[in-house]
């Protein structure tokens, strides 16, 4: 027999999106998708309310977003609080460390790439139900699958400053009150694909830990609980 070629593609990927309110009760649901953001006014210093021309679709509380203007050239990265809904015409946040002077644009992204992990196990674990008839002789037995789960432990480095690190984060304190996020999961592609085959769907973060070392690296480990099927994804060429 001869021996298996395997051939090394890219790394492992996983990204990661907080649902807004409305896009996780949404039925049927519809995976979010990125929203351009224009300020329409002005904001100072400790701002807590920032003014936007309507929103195209939802944003999510607990996110990173860097808002930017081109003259002068100024960037500040502020941090929702609350979620703002499709035609919103502001964005609640965070006190921000700095106003802006003029009108500023930027976007969410939902589909954040997680760098820096070091393992994923993805795991779909199944119940099996043995039926047995009556009547019948001694024989092998038979069953069904009854019900099944889905999640992934996870492992990675962060930065402290990094967005995704902060989403994470927030997801986990927030999971007891209904947060619940959305997973992209990417085995490494084979030759000549770009995007390895994997899963998505709706998940719930479980057993947050960071550890934060002198060094200001912070190793994070976690578990993606997954709600309802996932979606299988295809790998892409």
């Amino acid at each position: 027999m001869a021996a298996l070629n395997l051939t090394i593609g890219n790394k492992t990927a996983l990204y990661f999106a907080v649902l807004d309110p409305v896009t996780q009760a949404a039925d049927p649901f519809v995976v979010p998708s990125t929203v351009a953001i224009t300020t329409s006014a002005l904001f100072a210093s400790a701002a807590t309310t920032i003014a936007v021309t309507a929103l195209p679709g939802p944003i999510p509380a607990g996110t990173a977003i860097k808002l930017t203007t081109v003259s002068p050239a100024a960037s500040v990265t502020v941090y929702t609080s609350a979620p703002s809904a499709s035609g919103a015409t502001a964005l609640t946040v965070l006190p921000t460390s700095a106003g802006l002077g003029t009108a500023a644009t930027g976007s969410y992204v939902p589909k954040l790439l997680l760098q820096g992990g070091t393992t994923s196990s993805p795991q779909i674990t199944s119940q099996n139900t043995e039926t047995k008839v009556y009547g019948q002789e001694l024989t092998y037995a038979d069953g069904a699958i009854t019900s099944a789960s889905w999640m992934v432990d996870y492992t990675s480095n962060f930065l402290p400053s990094d967005p995704a690190f902060y989403r994470l984060t927030y997801a986990a304190q927030y999971a007891v009150s209904g947060v619940a996020g959305y997973l992209w999961f990417y085995y490494p592609p084979s030759a000549g694909k770009t995007l390895g085959q994997g899963m998505a769907g709706v998940v719930q973060l479980e057993s947050f830990s960071a550890t934060a070392p002198a060094d200001g690296i912070v190793t994070v480990t976690t578990k993606f609980l997954g709600r309802g099927t996932p979606v299988l994804t295809p790998e892409v060429a």
